[in-house]
């Protein structure tokens, strides 16, 4: 079976899967969301190289058993640094959800959320990152039928641009990292869920945020405060510009290229950009991410913008939850 198992013993004869739990250096970011039911939740995250989403689940208190999907071995390796209790399966296209243990594929789970990342870096498969998301969430929507726990299967795959559509899904929801301050990046978030939850566009409500339809698709606005509240910049340097930081890795340049585009931070007539550590911020992930001797600075272009990824999840998670039964789910 290829899945390699970590930090438990996950055989069938466990009672039940444990939920994912982050053992990383420092604390985690808070996020301006609030979540409407915390789980327990099946997270497949697929090809998301460094641990992203399952970081924004953990900052938003998700009760999640974990499962991460593809990516290189030596990003692997971060995963299970940062995260105990976490299976990982290196091989994408040979991973099915029936090799899963038999606790994890009958646990009374609330819902099970696939999220994908259709990126310029991984643009070369043979297969879109998509269309594995959507093989996946139909494998588990028939690995439930029959069992008597209610369950909602989301699948959510992120893309660079409205152009690069991903098949069978609803969307995109538009989402821009400016509006939490620091950084510029925009992403287009597919989705779809079973039992089907509405239909597109989506009739979202969140605190502080402006739910608009323009041709592109749902543009959801963030209009609350700047998060995180503040960068803190290493050695007394600054940022003149009042602009958030583009980085995103385009179709037509280069992550490098792009990194090395970023408006330098100044001292005294000294320049340098960003590093490691306070790009960590800007993205608003733990600075663990950044301490890892594995990462360099050009990884951070693979990491998702925590606050967008939190308000696409919380906000599809609040529509699923109408789809199912009100009363909790326990997995004690």
């Amino acid at each position: 079976m290829p899945i390699r198992r970590v930090s438990l013993a996950l055989g069938n004869d466990a009672k039940k899967p444990p939920f994912a739990r982050w053992v990383g250096r420092g604390g985690l970011p808070t996020l301006p969301f609030v979540v409407c039911q915390r789980g327990p939740i099946l997270l497949v995250s697929v090809c998301d190289e460094i641990p992203s989403v399952a970081m924004t689940f953990t900052a938003l208190g998700l009760q999640f058993c974990y499962v991460a999907v593809g990516g290189p071995e030596h990003l692997q390796a971060t995963t299970r640094f940062l995260f105990s209790h976490c299976l990982v399966v290196p091989e994408l296209n040979s991973f099915h959800f029936s090799h899963l243990p038999h606790v994890w594929k009958n646990a009374p789970f609330w819902s099970i959320v696939i999220v994908g990342r259709e990126m310029p870096f991984i643009a070369s498969r043979a297969i879109p990152v998509s269309m594995e998301v959507c093989r996946l969430a139909q494998e588990a929507t028939e690995l439930r039928k029959g069992l008597t726990s209610p369950c909602n299967v989301l699948a959510m795959v992120e893309t660079c641009t409205p152009e690069v559509k991903a098949p069978k899904m609803f969307g995109p929801i538009c989402t821009e990292a400016a509006h939490f301050g620091h950084i510029s990046r925009p992403s287009f978030w597919w989705w779809f869920s079973t039992p089907e939850c509405c239909a597109f566009p989506p009739n979202i409500a969140v605190p502080n945020v402006l739910c608009t339809i323009s041709e592109a698709g749902v543009v959801m606005e963030f209009r609350g405060k700047p998060c995180p509240k503040r960068i803190w910049f290493q050695d007394g340097f600054v940022k003149h510009s009042t602009q958030p930081f583009p980085c995103w890795p385009s179709l037509e340049h280069s992550t490098s290229q792009v990194l090395a585009s970023m408006p330098l931070l100044e001292k005294r007539g000294t320049q340098r950009p960003p590093n490691p550590q306070e790009l960590a911020q800007m993205f608003c992930i733990p600075n663990a991410i950044a301490q890892l001797d594995m990462l360099r600075q050009v990884d951070f272009a693979k990491v998702a913008h925590g606050p967008c990824l939190a308000l696409v999840v919380v906000s599809l998670l609040k529509l699923c939850q109408n789809a199912l039964p009100s009363h909790p789910i326990s997995m004690v």
